[in-house]
């Protein structure tokens, strides 16, 4: 059987034509206009998968919906209409952007098959949201857990032909934030230091568990870690070497009970289903009755009937509503008398039950 070779050449060039006009087609046909809508309180953000022209009408709706029917009128400072793939949008303290081609180059991967090179490309325009590592950062040191510190001015020589020995000491505008202790917590005990740090990095990292970037907050960690070791070294007045020789690296505490209460640093910042906290004690009843008004005493047992669950603290003597300001005053509010009970025992004082020995005697 005689083969044409001129035939299959031609053949294979048809076929590379239909190909190549097969790929050019898009893979769906791009003439619905798509918008999604979020609202979070009074903060909204609206996603628009169209035109310009199209978003621009979008955002005029919405300004006479506001004006006509809800009387409200549209901050155009605050108002931000940007496009995902050449800026970023930021809500709900979430940094939200779209991939283009060159964050895809950034990620292709080569690999072989039947003995043949091929490269991988990521597909364009998927949605990223990433935690704003820099605003934590900024607002860490806005809540005291870290400070600014300047690089010490370097010294050279002036450039002149006059005077060329003469030395003088230049001012630099670099600056790097470190941690640093948090003095209004110093009032505090070991225990309830920890509590407080292990509330802000479980906050942080719950908050933020759907990230891309999640394990950039590792520099977030690093510095709560590094502020309560400074905290620790100001209230005991000794060094940072000196606090992790006592309290370990993963800062534990060892209570009354024999439980031990460690700063609860997270084993991996892999996204997943990841035991992110491992052989961590957490009790969210202490962390959402803390208040820095008061010193509790919730690991010891009931002073009256020795019972060793569901422990609250009963104070002696009532404190008013009003909120303290000045230090002593709030040293004053935390020192007064206040004796640990169970539940069962707090109704019955509370409630005129109690006929045991006097509660100031306790």
């Amino acid at each position: 059987m005689a083969v044409n070779k001129q035939a299959i050449l031609e053949a294979k060039t048809a076929l590379k034509k239909c190909t190549a006009h097969k790929r050019s087609i898009p893979s769906r046909l791009r003439v619905l206009t798509r918008i999604y809508y979020v609202r979070y309180a009074d903060d909204w953000i609206v996603g628009v998968t169209g035109t310009k022209s199209t978003t621009l009408e979008v955002r005029q709706r919405i300004r006479k919906y506001l004006l006509d029917t809800l009387k409200l009128t549209l901050n155009e400072d605050k108002t931000k209409m940007t496009h995902m793939v050449r800026d970023k949008a930021y809500f709900l303290g979430t940094t939200i952007w779209a991939t283009d081609r060159r964050y895809a180059r950034s990620l292709r991967s080569r690999y072989t098959r039947n003995g043949k090179k091929f490269t991988r490309l990521p597909s364009t325009g998927r949605i990223k949201m990433y935690a704003p590592i820099k605003k934590l950062i900024e607002k860490l040191k806005v809540c005291g857990y870290a400070k600014v510190v300047r690089f010490p001015p370097k010294i050279g020589r002036v450039k002149s032909k006059h005077d060329r020995n003469k030395i003088i000491k230049v001012l630099g505008n670099k600056s790097k934030i470190v941690p640093c202790g948090n003095t209004k917590f110093l009032q505090l005990t070991e225990i309830q230091l920890i509590q407080r740090y292990n509330a802000v990095i479980r906050g942080l990292l719950n908050y933020y568990s759907f990230v891309d970037n999640f394990s950039n907050l590792h520099q977030v960690i690093h510095i709560l870690r590094y502020s309560l070791i400074c905290t620790l070294a100001r209230k005991l007045r000794l060094n940072t070497a000196k606090v992790i020789k006592r309290f370990g690296k993963d800062i534990k505490v060892r209570t009354t009970n024999g439980k031990v209460i460690k700063l609860a640093i997270p084993s991996t910042l892999r996204k997943g289903p990841h035991n992110k906290f491992k052989n961590v004690e957490f009790d969210p009843l202490a962390t959402t009755r803390w208040k820095i008004r008061t010193i509790s005493s919730l690991d010891k047992d009931c002073i009256i009937c020795g019972a060793k669950d569901k422990i609250e603290m009963h104070h002696i003597k009532s404190l008013k509503t009003s909120e303290t300001r000045s230090y002593a005053q709030q040293l004053r509010a935390m020192n007064r008398k206040q004796i640990p009970v169970c539940k069962d025992c707090h109704d019955k004082i509370h409630s005129g039950a109690y006929d045991g020995i006097s509660l100031k005697k306790l």
